[in-house]
């Protein structure tokens, strides 16, 4: 049985001065009405020196803007240019403390640097930070899986399986998981988990006979975390 996987240790709640980090859960409720923003999309061909002068740009209109600060910081990062993209992380997180992207890049930019202590503590803060829904800390997974920083997108799926064992959502998001890292045997057997615990998920019975697996979709509503 697909249960609990492989992951790194998720260490105490954070202690010292990485507790007053906790602080920034004091701005959600002013991030309640905010209106998300459009994605920022750049023309073909742009280089990474124009897409940061374009930025900069959009900065100078709007300084508080959480996205730019953030796709800055990356490119920052792929150049290892490590002060400015933690200035940067730093600043899309300090006008959008929820925003996930620049929580990973935060993480993965402490690991880069070496320092897993530091990458550890804002794992910490920004799983705390999910809550206790599992819908919220696949969301944050799936930005480490994006980011490529496996190890802690394990670790967020941990959390998750731990809150809902039985939830579907969780084990068709590890299954995906595998799935894009070509772990096909690690991806059946959570797919399997997932179809055993609902068997309505068309995507799942799918992704099943893809891998070889004959299954027999219901056709019924699928059933989620949310309309349970």
């Amino acid at each position: 049985m697909a249960g609990k996987v492989e992951s790194i240790l998720i260490a105490k709640k954070c202690s010292g001065s990485w507790t007053t980090y906790i602080l920034v859960l004091s701005l959600l409720a002013f991030l309640t009405g905010c209106v998300n923003q459009q994605p920022i999309s750049f023309a073909d061909n742009v280089t990474p020196s124009q897409k940061k002068v374009e930025l900069q740009e959009r900065l100078k209109r709007r300084y508080e803007d959480s996205q730019a600060h953030f796709l800055l910081a990356q490119l920052y990062h792929a150049e290892k240019s490590y002060d400015n993209a933690e200035f940067h992380y730093n600043r899309s997180l300090q006008f959008d403390p929820v925003y996930m992207p620049p929580q990973v890049g935060m993480v993965k930019l402490f690991l880069d640097r070496g320092d897993t202590v530091k990458a550890q503590n804002n794992f910490e803060v920004y799983l705390n930070l999910a809550g206790d829904k599992p819908t919220n800390i696949i969301r944050l997974a799936r930005e480490f899986q994006d980011q490529r920083v496996d190890n802690f997108a394990i670790a967020c799926f941990n959390k998750a399986l731990e809150i809902a064992p039985k939830s579907a959502e969780v084990q068709k998001a590890l299954g995906y998981f595998y799935l894009s890292r070509n772990d096909k045997d690690k991806a059946r057997e959570h797919f399997e988990e997932s179809f055993n615990i609902d068997s309505t998920q068309e995507d799942v019975s799918r992704e099943l006979g893809a891998l070889g697996v004959p299954v027999v979709y219901d056709g019924r509503t699928p059933v989620t975390d949310e309309n349970k």
